[in-house]
């Protein structure tokens, strides 16, 4: 036992933690006769990378900060969606990424569109890329704060080196001419070398509305949707389909509730 516990000292100060918790359990199959010699160590070395992997992983997920859990699984193939089945499989692969494309997803509100966003998020973590999750709103006004206490410079950088940026909620406001001198040094910079997510609630053609400037607005919206897959999703929201299923019930509820009353008398 004194030996293990050296070993278990030896691979905490060598930062092998993979192989540190399971240690015990690959000694015993060795011992066994389960796996060889070789086997050990391949096992050992396999399960420090795969530890590996999941820290970066786990690491990229929060600083994403992507705010939920999204899986093809849940998504209502009924809807409106359904016609983008095929395309939205395809985007999850992450090859718009590696070709440096971007997604541009409209609709009402409450139809589906952060969740998407945060689905293609996910798969872009798991394929080792880079991801920041904001909304727009929310970026705008962290934009305005770095310009009184210095942090302006870094927030652009990060902005434009993140591998997939998602900016959830655009156009909900117009942007002043500061914050529309912002996005454009941030899609200018990221055009052709990185990937951008857009999310928003107006038409793409109303989004010239919502920058200040039209030079400026003309230059952003030309980088975004030159090479951009578009994504339209209509139908009611999700929240207005759960309030009328939940009105539904209760109205089922008090109807069955009346007729035990009627029947009983």
């Amino acid at each position: 036992m004194q030996l293990i516990e050296q070993i278990k000292t030896l691979l905490t100060e060598l930062k092998l933690s993979g192989i540190r918790h399971v240690i015990e359990d690959r000694l015993s199959q060795a011992r066994k006769g389960e796996i060889d010699s070789s086997e050990l160590l391949l096992s050992l070395l396999l399960d420090e990378k795969n530890k590996r992997e999941q820290n970066r992983y786990e690491k990229r997920m929060r600083s994403a900060t992507l705010g939920q859990q999204a899986s093809m699984e849940l998504i209502d193939w009924n809807s409106s969606l359904k016609i983008y089945k095929t395309k939205i499989k395809e985007l999850t692969s992450c090859i718009f990424i590696t070709e440096k494309e971007n997604i541009l997803i409209t609709g009402q509100s409450g139809v589906g569109k952060s969740y998407l966003a945060a689905l293609l998020g996910h798969h872009g973590c798991r394929q080792n890329y880079n991801v920041l999750y904001k909304k727009a709103s929310n970026l705008f006004d962290d934009l305005m704060a770095s310009r009184a206490d210095g942090s302006h410079y870094s927030k652009i950088r990060l902005l434009t080196q993140v591998d997939l940026l998602i900016l959830d909620d655009w156009a909900l406001k117009p942007a002043s001419t500061n914050l529309a001198s912002d996005f454009y040094d941030v899609i200018s910079e990221r055009y052709d070398k990185k990937s951008t997510i857009i999310t928003s609630q107006r038409d793409i053609k109303e989004w010239y509305d919502y920058i200040s400037d039209p030079l400026i607005a003309d230059a952003c919206l030309d980088r975004l949707v030159h090479n951009a897959h578009k994504i339209e999703i209509t139908g009611l929201s999700y929240r207005k389909k759960k309030e009328e299923i939940k009105n539904t019930k209760t109205t089922s509820l008090q109807s069955t509730k009346n007729y035990d009353i009627n029947t009983s008398h």
